[in-house]
């Protein structure tokens, strides 16, 4: 190797703080919830999917399967009708949506209730 390369790495290398959080709380629920499950992946990383498996935390193709226990929502959020079904089955819900995210949805919502299409 040439010893005149020079290599760089980000100081953002990694995850966003949404993700990251997202992570965090998955893993804390699954020491204290034996029965979690979510709605795909938590973040297309195998390395990440296989830790959270690896914690316990089950992937349900839908809402229909999941039939008791915890209901973790990734960072990316979910539609309303997620929460109103979890609701309806009185699974406990585990929120991890990123706040930034949870921004972008009420804006939507305003801006719905105000006539425009989204």
């Amino acid at each position: 190797m040439d010893s005149n390369v020079k290599i760089n790495l980000a100081k953002t290398a990694g995850f966003c703080f949404g993700v990251r959080r997202a992570i965090k709380m998955a893993l804390k629920t699954s020491q204290t919830d034996t029965n979690v499950q979510m709605l795909g992946d938590i973040v297309h990383n195998e390395h990440v999917v296989k830790e959270i498996n690896e914690a316990g935390i089950r992937v349900a193709e839908n809402m229909e399967a999941i039939k008791d226990g915890t209901l973790l929502l990734r960072a990316h959020g979910a539609v309303p009708e997620v929460y109103e079904k979890a609701n309806a089955k009185q699974l406990k819900v585990v929120d991890a949506t990123c706040p930034l995210v949870t921004e972008i949805h009420r804006a939507a919502r305003d801006l719905e209730e105000e006539g425009y299409r989204l």
